[in-house]
């Protein structure tokens, strides 16, 4: 089925057109909001060809279709329904449909439905934009820094090198003012006004004519102590201020005053409390993570043992707003992340366990899902695996966790850090201090993967015909060696029956 065939399905099954309010994307899935919820055929679109799973948040559809499909099915849907909506979710339709969304058939969206999850998945949706270009400079950076090595000033005072590290840095260069601007729309706000009260706040005019910082009556500003903690509290206090200012304020004055005040009132929040306030997370965030590398870095295996969990529930790039404020800008920040690294390696366990179960499994259907999510496993997206494997068999989280935690610990011990805030796969190895230890505890990841899934194995479920009467039934078989070795152990030691007992 091309795309936009599969789009043409997928509107149907959404309940049609005029259900729909708007289609956007993200990296791995097509979504779309709805009108009502009972009318959108989960089950079926499940079942749809080149589906790999679905989510559902409120009023939400997400189809995950896997990277760059997602783009594409998503302009498909756009272009039948009619709409131009692209990007990050949209605000108004949030306002608009303000009702209590009708309860869904989707477990996920109970379990993930809460308020502290929805309030953690707004702040990772902040990021979701930004991965391409984080991704794009990343490789890049490691590229300058393996020609920097080797070609020494021949090559970064080049022409063609000035130029390269320019380019391979564009996107942290004006990191804070995209931050500024996702924040601000995602929590319902002007996006403008976020990017440029984040542009007002890393403006070089504010270290003063000496370059020394300006005084504000209790403490220095400087902008290179704005971290992206400081960029938060300000653009999202700008998003709940402005809706604020738009209940009171009259319709006749409404555009030139309600920015106006907006910026008035949170620019000197922002310069005589939220950055104090956000430098303290900052440096108190730093000098957790410098003591845990110091005295106890195997805590760091931990991550990749929830890390997967993250993915399923849309959490999971939330980890980029402190990755960020560890690499900096911003007072405290040490410039680089230990995060990055480690939590990589839960993708590499599960590719890993998906390689045993391909192995083993005779479901057809299971077979399809991991071959076709294989290869971009390896190159670090994991939801194509989670939704095709993990989700429908449940044990492959606990091999993935597992054997993530075996990886990541030893790069943790071994101190392997990165110099952005997101990466993926193999290919992360790259923008880590030592490529080589990385790719090493990738490759030890996905064995550890793969022999977690050996012992805590899965049920596979095969079709089997009734040789008399022809019927096609499910049959389940249990490749857990553990559980294997267990019943061995009964079959040979049977427990005593209690005395007295009937």
């Amino acid at each position: 089925m091309n795309n936009k065939d599969l789009a043409t399905k997928l509107i149907s099954l959404v309940g049609g057109k005029s259900n729909i309010i708007s289609v956007f994307n993200c990296y791995t899935r097509a979504r779309t909001n709805v009108k009502d919820v009972n009318k959108v055929n989960i089950d079926g679109i499940k079942s749809t060809e080149g589906v790999i799973g679905v989510v559902v948040d409120k009023n939400q559809i997400q189809i995950i279709v896997g990277p760059g499909k997602a783009v594409k099915v998503a302009q498909e849907m756009t272009a039948q329904v009619g709409e131009t909506t692209t990007g990050a979710s949209q605000s108004s339709d949030k306002e608009e449909f303000k009702e209590e969304y009708l309860k869904t058939k989707s477990d996920i969206r109970k379990k993930t439905n809460k308020k502290g999850t929805a309030l953690i998945r707004k702040i990772a949706g902040i990021f979701v934009p930004i991965i391409p270009m984080f991704i794009a400079c990343g490789l890049l950076l490691g590229i300058y820094t393996v020609c920097e090595n080797s070609l020494k000033e021949q090559f970064t005072k080049s022409t063609f090198g000035i130029v390269f590290n320019v380019v391979s840095s564009s996107v942290f260069t004006v990191l804070n003012v995209i931050v500024g601007y996702n924040a601000c729309k995602e929590f319902g706000g002007d996006g403008i006004i976020g990017a440029a009260l984040a542009g007002a706040l890393t403006n070089p005019l504010m270290n003063g004519a000496d370059g020394e910082g300006i005084w504000m009556g209790f403490y220095t500003f400087k902008t290179a102590e704005v971290g992206i903690f400081t960029i938060l509290l300000v653009a999202i206090g700008t998003a709940y201020l402005e809706k604020l200012i738009r209940k009171f304020m009259p319709d006749i004055i409404d555009a030139f005053m309600t920015p106006l005040l907006t910026v008035i009132i949170m620019a000197s929040a922002a310069f005589f409390v939220l950055q104090p306030i956000g430098a303290a997370i900052n440096m108190g965030l730093a000098e957790m993570f410098k003591g845990i590398i110091k005295h106890c870095a195997w805590l760091l295996g931990i991550v990749p043992m929830f890390y997967l969990l993250l993915v399923l529930t849309g959490t999971h790039h939330s980890l980029m707003a402190v990755s960020a404020a560890l690499i900096g800008p911003g007072k405290g920040a040490i410039g680089y992340t230990p995060l990055v690294p480690v939590q990589l390696m839960a993708g590499a366990a599960e590719v890993g366990a998906a390689l045993y179960i391909l192995m083993i499994s005779k479901n057809k259907k299971l077979k399809k899902n991991i071959i076709g999510s294989l290869p971009i496993g390896f190159l670090g997206i994991d939801e194509p695996l989670i939704w095709g494997m993990s989700v429908p068999l449940k044990r492959p989280f606990i091999a993935a966790g597992l054997g993530g935690f075996v990886g990541g610990t030893m790069l943790a011990v071994m101190n392997i850090t990165a110099n952005v805030p997101e990466s993926t796969g193999i290919e992360a190895a790259l923008v880590c201090n030592k490529p080589w230890v990385f790719v090493a505890a990738f490759m030890i990841s996905i064995v550890a993967g793969f022999i977690f899934q050996f012992f805590i194995g899965f049920k596979d479920t095969i079709e089997v015909k009734d040789p008399n009467t022809g019927e096609v039934k499910e049959e389940v078989i249990e490749t857990s060696y553990a559980i294997k070795l267990y019943q061995k152990y009964r079959a040979k030691h049977p427990k005593k029956a209690k005395v007295g007992a009937k």
